[in-house]
């Protein structure tokens, strides 16, 4: 994943596969969420949304520039929308989207 003033890309599994550019002017803002993992930490997401779909996941735990990427994205402006809902049926439906 990277990042720039006006987008991000990213590419696919393991940075192979189809790279895509998400640009801050098309997404409607973004979300914040938790995400629990073994042994009971807690880890904070950050979602991107364009319409009722999430366009872009990060995860505090998975992406070592978290913290940078999210910065990126509201210093461009991204409206926030609030935390979003865990809802087990909508992630199990996104992954397969």
């Amino acid at each position: 994943m990277k990042i720039y003033d006006n987008f991000l890309s990213k590419a696919g599994f393991i940075g192979l596969g189809i790279k895509s550019v998400i640009y801050y002017k098309d997404v409607d803002g973004y979300s914040l969420g938790s995400q629990s993992i073994r042994g009971g930490r807690v880890f904070e997401t950050f979602n991107l949304i364009r319409g009722k779909y999430k366009v872009l996941k990060l995860s505090e735990y998975y992406h070592a520039n978290y913290r940078e990427m999210k910065d990126a994205v509201i210093k461009a402006g991204v409206k926030d929308l609030g935390l979003s809902d865990r809802n087990f049926i909508r992630e199990a439906i996104e992954i397969f989207r």
